[in-house]
């Protein structure tokens, strides 16, 4: 059964190469370096008991979710990886926006579990970040139950307190800067596949390797973004892991768990 690859290399020529950055060419080394990290925490099975604890109960959702989440990240990485070795800057800059999405839900996780105490309330919170609303026509999710915002907002509050730092919006602005270059809109279209002369007021296309190169070094990092998503998310499941396991085995009088 063939799932994520066990590692990814960012593979450029050396011509290639001299002309990406010291800075950048470390993203590289470190995004390969966390994505085998990240690759050995998959299970190929969980165990999602009906009945049980609170404790089992909100641990085997949580590992369900977040185990998802990371195969997620991973096949996205990977084909970030083969976009950035083609100099396609559309791609990568889609797949990042994509990728960006995965951090701010399991920063959301980690405020769940960190921030509330009421088995009911975790249950209800983790009910909402897994289903979102059907749309009545195809009976497919059409809409999330959990704003993008609230998402950003909770996984940056949540890091403050855990690293101490007030000033730190880091997932509101991989949030933003990911979804303005991975839209159909200005930025994704009209900046990634060519260049507005101001002096001739013409718009020409650019060489894909020439404009790639241009913007992983100065505007939109793209090894900067994927980096930072890789190792943020990284961080967030050990916080998760150490939740999870100092949690209480009930946490509150009820100890009985209805089904819904």
């Amino acid at each position: 059964m063939e799932l994520n690859k066990k590692e990814i290399k960012f593979h450029f020529s050396k011509e290639d190469r001299k002309k990406i950055k010291s800075e950048q060419k470390e993203y590289l080394a470190h995004i390969e370096e966390v994505y085998s990290i990240l690759n050995k925490r998959c299970l190929n099975q969980i165990s999602v008991p009906v009945t049980g604890t609170h404790k089992e109960w909100i641990k085997s959702r949580v590992y369900l979710h977040s185990n998802a989440s990371v195969m997620r990240l991973l096949y996205l990485t990977e084909s970030f990886c083969d976009a950035s070795k083609k100099f396609n800057s559309v791609s990568a800059a889609s797949l990042l926006k994509s990728m960006a999405e995965i951090p701010l839900h399991l920063g959301f996780l980690l405020f769940i579990i960190s921030e509330n105490h009421d088995f009911e309330k975790i249950r209800d919170l983790l009910g909402k970040l897994a289903f979102g609303n059907r749309d009545e026509k195809t009976n497919l999710t059409s809409t999330s139950k959990i704003s993008g915002k609230e998402l950003y907002q909770k996984t940056d509050d949540v890091l403050k307190k855990m690293s101490n730092i007030e000033s730190w919006n880091i997932f509101e602005t991989i949030y933003k800067e990911t979804n303005a270059f991975g839209h159909h809109n200005h930025e994704g279209r009209d900046m990634l596949c060519g260049l507005m002369n101001h002096e001739t007021g013409n718009w020409s296309v650019k060489d894909r390797k020439e404009i790639f190169q241009f913007y992983s070094n100065t505007i939109f990092q793209f090894f900067l973004y994927a980096d930072t998503i890789l190792t943020m998310s990284n961080i967030i499941l050990n916080h998760i892991d150490n939740h999870l396991n100092s949690l209480p085995i009930y946490l509150n009088a009820n100890n009985i768990i209805k089904d819904k």
